[in-house]
């Protein structure tokens, strides 16, 4: 966005043809290396990404078409780190300021591909987005549902599909209409979607088996992605509510 802006390109779309490639392998192209390319020091090489679905796996990786947003780096111009749209960066580190999503005037997803990147398509400026602290129960959420973004611990390999999964699970749990797919499909979450997370947390694990015992009752769902998920093994406080869980409603794994 920053090289589509201070070049005057009148789309992100313009760069990828200008370089000659997909807007996958754009985004997945090391810093360095795209500088060189730009500067025609080098050629970029295509990047090694299933070809039957770019968009799925950038999602699992945290760099899909959406982007969440720091207004204190926007203001300052501080590039926007790839780690932002991990399924649980919630906040930007350096200001301790919530990320947002979502455009504070028109409510749309904000999205890599915009021209501007102090601006949202509508016009609004990001700047003015509103500064909004980190909520004290996030280390409660993170010690049930991501335990390796605690102080003094270490991030596991394969981090951005491992919370993925994750948020595609909570986002599932939290849907009350069978309608609703934009946010399994996508999993991300900003300021507006917090309150819905520390529903969860609260009076644990009760509020959380309730949410899920209802969508599997009102819902026709994969059971299995609920109940018997490979990753939840790795969750040591959520672990034994699933087992739990599996054991009341008397399910038995295919």
């Amino acid at each position: 966005m920053t090289i589509v802006e201070d070049n005057h390109l009148p789309s992100f779309q313009m760069l990828n043809k200008i370089l000659g490639v997909s807007y996958a392998d754009l985004v997945t192209t090391p810093t360095e290396i795209l500088v060189a390319a730009i500067d025609g020091k080098c050629s970029l090489v295509e990047c090694k990404l299933v070809a039957r679905a770019h968009g799925y796996d950038l999602n699992r990786i945290g760099l899909g078409g959406r982007s969440k947003i720091c207004p204190e780096c926007v203001a300052s111009r501080i590039p926007t780190p790839p780690s932002f749209n991990l399924g649980f960066e919630f906040f930007c580190a350096a200001h301790q300021l919530l990320l947002h999503n979502t455009c504070h005037a028109c409510s749309d997803y904000l999205f890599y591909r915009r021209t501007k990147r102090q601006h949202c398509p509508c016009g609004a400026d990001l700047t003015t987005t509103e500064r909004i602290g980190v909520p004290e129960w996030l280390p409660q959420f993170f010690k049930i549902f991501a335990p390796w973004r605690l102080p003094g611990q270490t991030m596991p390999a394969g981090i951005a599909e491992l919370e993925y999964e994750i948020g595609r699970f909570l986002q599932g749990v939290l849907i009350d209409s069978p309608s609703v797919t934009a946010k399994v499909a996508y999993p991300q979450f900003g300021p507006n979607d917090l309150g819905e997370l520390e529903v969860l947390i609260e009076n644990w694990p009760n509020n959380f088996m309730e949410k899920i015992c209802l969508r599997l009752k009102n819902f026709n769902v994969d059971r299995a992605m609920y109940l018997n998920s490979p990753w939840q093994k790795s969750l040591p406080a959520l672990a034994p509510v699933i087992e739990e869980l599996r054991s009341a409603l008397s399910y038995v794994p295919d």
